[in-house]
């Protein structure tokens, strides 16, 4: 089977950071806030390794996007050979095709949102009770506490609605043959307006809605119902924790990856050109937080510095990782696939694995039990915290192993391809041989011959793109009445 190895392999180190993160921030909270307050603020002293690692956990931790980013492109391959095998190869209407291939990934992405509310409605309230329990906290679960996740955004919910809308997106062109050109100018202003206007956006909403992070008074009669209606339909689009703005962009920026790798057009001057993007993204980053003096991690959630940042980080990481594995001719390819099985492993169960994360409270309790160390209490110190986080992750890679031997039966990804063949049994479906063991890679190495592009005439586009993305943002930010000109 083809497949683009850099997707699966950064898809399975993404879960690991995921699971292994949620982890850090019970057992490490306190040491982690006299890091975060040396580090950041300048307040005590720690060790001189944390003074390098603290801000790179904090951006990595950061990195929801990009897991957003490399599912779109994965969904949006799926989805082109879905296109070419049905078009091309049996010779299907395309007004047919596109109905059937949306409607399958319009019942892919409603199954993910659904696990996604899910996770946030009765797991993480169940662990957040649980873990009060456990430290001896009083505990009251209200009939309203049980809705709270339908107003926060995580990614699960992020990715369901962006499969949904990159799809139609992708079908739309494919029928109707739009060239490569016009829908990447079309995704590219997509990517800048989705970032541009997350602050008049925010904005805005907050002045009609009020704060829509939580439900916050859903159901007291003092508030009107039609307010708490629209606080829910607007939560996906502006609410914690991936909103589709900014976030919709990490999906966007995946479609366009997807796209050139669809089409056999990735060339080192195409690679280069998502390098140079992101590069711009950061460098406009900086000019965007010098300017509205908005440089603050402490509330990097709203920061559009810091969403600008991380977008460009994760878009120059993921246009490097394609070129060194999928693209380079040195790369050894069978010695990277047996160092990495492991972590691909990971990526096949992304999503189950977002929803078992919630049950690891269980052996952190079993480890503490055992250990006597301070796990749930957050008092863990720096060696003891690898110690707890390389058990869990060999705990995981055990389960995993061993699920393997039972072809994934019952995980979200074998009912979800179970749901969508319309079959009794998708086990053979999930191929896991193919994926695993014998994938063959999809992006082949291609040379080209291009025009020498002027030092000076390429300095001058990145300025030119730059400075047009941050006065459009100045401009998004007038009119919101963020600045008050």
């Amino acid at each position: 089977m083809k497949r683009v190895l850099t997707f699966d392999f950064l898809r399975g180190v993404a879960i690991i950071g995921v699971l292994l993160f949620h982890v850090l921030n019970i057992a490490f909270k306190d040491r982690a806030a006299e890091i975060e307050a040396a580090v950041i603020d300048g307040i005590g002293t720690v060790d001189a390794f944390w003074y390098i690692l603290g801000p790179a956990l904090i951006i990595f931790g950061a990195f929801n996007g990009l897991f957003l980013m490399i599912s779109a492109a994965s969904n949006s391959i799926s989805v082109h050979k879905q296109w070419e095998r049905m078009v091309v190869e049996k010779g299907v209407d395309t007004s047919t095709a596109f109905k059937s291939i949306f409607t399958a990934q319009l019942l892919r992405g409603i199954l993910i949102c659904a696990f996604g509310y899910l996770s946030e409605t009765i797991l993480a309230t169940l662990l957040g009770a649980g873990i009060k329990m456990l430290l001896g906290e009083p505990v009251t679960i209200t009939p309203w506490a049980w809705l709270e996740g339908f107003f926060l955004t995580n990614i699960l919910t992020a990715i369901g609605i962006s499969i949904i809308i990159t799809s139609f997106i992708q079908l739309y062109y494919l029928k109707n043959g739009i060239s490569r050109k016009g829908i990447t100018v079309f995704l590219i202003i997509v990517v800048i307006t989705c970032t541009a206007l997350t602050p008049a956006i925010q904005h805005v909403t907050k002045e009609l809605f009020g704060t829509i992070t939580f439900s916050n008074g859903l159901g007291d009669p003092s508030i009107p119902s039609w307010q708490w209606i629209s606080r829910f339909i607007l939560a996906p689009i502006i609410s914690r924790l991936t909103p589709l703005f900014p976030f919709f962009s990490c999906a966007a920026m995946g479609l366009l990856f997807a796209m050139y790798i669809n089409e056999n057009a990735i060339k080192p001057s195409t690679l280069r050109k998502f390098l140079y993007g992101g590069l711009i993204f950061i460098g406009a980053s900086f000019i965007v937080g010098f300017a509205l003096n908005d440089i603050e991690l402490g509330s990097r959630e709203r920061v559009v510095f810091y969403q600008m940042f991380i977008f460009g980080l994760e878009t120059v990481i993921l246009s490097y990782m394609l070129y060194m594995i999928d693209f380079r001719k040195k790369t050894n390819i069978p010695l990277f696939l047996r160092c990495t099985r492991w972590a691909r492993r990971f990526g096949i169960m992304t999503l189950t694995l977002w929803m078992l994360q919630y049950f690891m409270i269980f052996p952190v309790l079993l480890i503490e039990i055992i250990t006597g160390w301070p796990i749930i209490e957050g008092g863990l110190n720096d060696w003891q915290l690898g110690i707890v986080l390389l058990l869990l992750l060999l705990m995981w890679n055990v389960i995993l192993r061993a699920w393997e031997k039972g072809r994934f039966t019952g995980s979200f990804e074998w009912l979800t391809t179970l749901a969508l063949s319309g079959k009794h049994s998708s086990g053979d479906r999930m191929q896991m041989d193919a994926i695993l063991y014998h994938p063959e890679k999809m992006i082949q190495h291609v040379t080209e011959t291009e025009r020498k592009v002027d030092v000076k005439e390429r300095a001058m586009i990145i300025t030119n793109i730059a400075f047009a993305g941050f006065y459009a943002l100045i401009i998004a930010l007038v009119v919101a009445g963020v600045i008050d000109l």
